[in-house]
């Protein structure tokens, strides 16, 4: 049976859907095509390495995602290039319930991706990988449809297969903020630590990997700023970053998907959410205690270096959340969800 996959990517949306997609391809053995639209800055050339893609037609897409989408136009370039009876996967925030019930008599079944959790899905199977105390989308499927919610259903790519031995000790901290940081929280949380040198407890003794995706548009500003510094490396655009973060006791990043690559290898995390559709997951997985929200759509310096400082003097609370982290993903997500697939 054929699959396809609709969702997109670039500077504005960043990479995550397409990794998370793409993961999930990687556990089918299927007849795969992916269907993109062209962003600016989009991964269709990445995504070709793996899979054939299809590219709709740019008159039908905005690059900036606050003006108006035209989901109509959309769906009838979708429906005019799969194949009826096919499953179609769907990872996008601007496509709406009108455009799920224009495809859906085209598809044997629709699986969306979503964690918003604030609009109807006309669909057969909502997949969510945040926590949640209850089930949000009961009121916003159909009756038949299956509801996978939680960190069981963690899409992880399986490169991801090692864990930390932490010690509790913080010598070592990565920054990442995903693969585009459009607002550039990289920029504002380096800037933070270098203006606090003098506050951050034995900040010699500390080294840095900062880590920017193909998407980052600030890399020549960001590479003067931090050229001197001997303590920090600038990496651009990285295929190893289960090898990047098991080099770290800490991390500073944006929740998302990439928090829970950090959970799985398990390393503590300062967390930024830096868009809205972060800030549930940010806030459950902080009451799990397996990161530190400390703020939204900003960089408070003064709680960013007093977090810093508690992880360095508190090596218990460290290796508390690194067990936590370690319980809440298994890897097997993507595997739990193909199941539910093909039945």
């Amino acid at each position: 049976m054929k699959v396809y996959f609709r969702v997109d990517s670039g500077s504005n949306i960043g990479s995550g859907h397409i990794m998370r997609c793409l993961t999930l391809a990687q556990n089918m053995d299927m007849d795969i095509c992916f269907i993109s639209s062209d962003f600016k800055n989009n991964m269709n050339e990445y995504i070709s390495k793996y899979h054939p893609i299809i590219i709709l037609h740019k008159s039908a897409m905005y690059d900036n995602l606050h003006v108006e989408y035209d989901w109509k136009t959309d769906a009838k370039e979708t429906i005019n290039v799969i194949k009826k009876d096919c499953i179609l996967i769907v990872d996008h925030y601007c496509l709406c319930y009108e455009w799920e019930n224009m495809i859906k008599p085209y598809t044997k079944k629709l699986v969306v991706i979503d964690d918003l959790h604030n609009r109807k899905h006309n669909c057969d199977i909502l997949i969510d990988q945040n926590p949640y105390t209850s089930n949000p989308y009961l009121d916003l499927v159909p009756l038949h449809c299956k509801t996978l919610i939680g960190p069981e259903y963690v899409m992880l790519n399986s490169k991801f297969n090692q864990k930390k031995e932490h010690t509790g000790n913080i010598k070592h901290i990565s920054i990442c903020f995903g693969g585009s940081d459009p607002n550039d929280y990289t920029y504002k949380t380096i800037k933070c630590i270098l203006n606090n040198k003098n506050n951050i407890s034995n900040y010699k003794t500390l080294s840095f990997d900062v880590i920017v995706g193909k998407m980052y548009k600030y890399y020549d500003n960001l590479y003067q700023f931090i050229k001197n510094e001997i303590n920090m490396d600038l990496y651009y655009n990285i295929s190893n970053m289960q090898e990047m973060l098991l080099k770290a006791d800490l991390c500073i990043g944006s929740c998302g998907t990439m928090a829970y690559e950090r959970c799985y290898v398990g390393i503590p995390s300062i967390v930024i959410s830096i868009v809205d559709n972060q800030l549930h997951g940010a806030i459950m997985l902080d009451k799990y205690n397996t990161i530190n929200h400390i703020c939204h759509l900003t960089v408070d310096n003064k709680k960013l270096i007093d977090t810093l400082n508690h992880y360095r003097s508190h090596p218990e609370y460290v290796l508390e959340q690194h067990q936590n982290c370690l319980k809440l993903v298994d890897g097997d997500g993507s595997k739990r969800i193909v199941s539910h697939i093909m039945t």
